[in-house]
């Protein structure tokens, strides 16, 4: 009687013993995926950003190069002594916007409040992004990953 006691206790512990082991596998599988699915987001987020760098370094170059060429057209159309006294005027402008920028404390919501925000009221990305002067890819990103959190 009591040898087969011990042995359907033996058979019931090693039953679970491959219950635990494919449950085990099934999660480590799950969290692979998950591993898997985040890293590719934020993969194609990132080229996605490297291409808005890339276009925005393009926008900024060129704005230099006409900002040099109106530069040498005022240099021409002015003496020496009108361009130093406009850059007098242009540095005690910018004095001034900072001493007024400085009094003025403003409390701000973060970027990604604000996205998530816009979304929330049923804007889409490409208007979120133009309103808050932002990446798309960047409130593309920050909207994912809160839906994927909140999922």
């Amino acid at each position: 009687m009591t040898s087969l006691m011990l042995f359907i206790s033996f058979i019931i512990h090693g039953i679970l013993l491959a219950i635990i082991y494919y449950l085990f596998k099934q999660v480590m599988e799950l969290k692979k995926n998950d591993t898997k699915e985040i890293s590719q987001l934020l993969e194609k987020y990132l080229n996605d950003i490297k291409q808005e760098n890339i276009h925005l370094k393009d926008m900024l170059a060129s704005k230099n190069s006409q900002q040099k060429q109106h530069y040498k057209k005022v240099t021409h159309m002015h003496s020496s002594k009108d361009l130093q006294q406009t850059k007098d005027n242009d540095e005690l402008d910018e004095n001034r916007d900072i001493h007024i920028h400085s009094n003025n404390d403003v409390i701000e919501t973060s970027l990604q409040a604000q996205i998530l925000q816009l979304y929330n009221q049923g804007l889409t990305v490409d208007h979120i992004a133009k309103e808050l002067n932002c990446g798309k890819t960047e409130a593309e990103l920050i909207i994912k990953l809160y839906e994927q959190k909140n999922s």
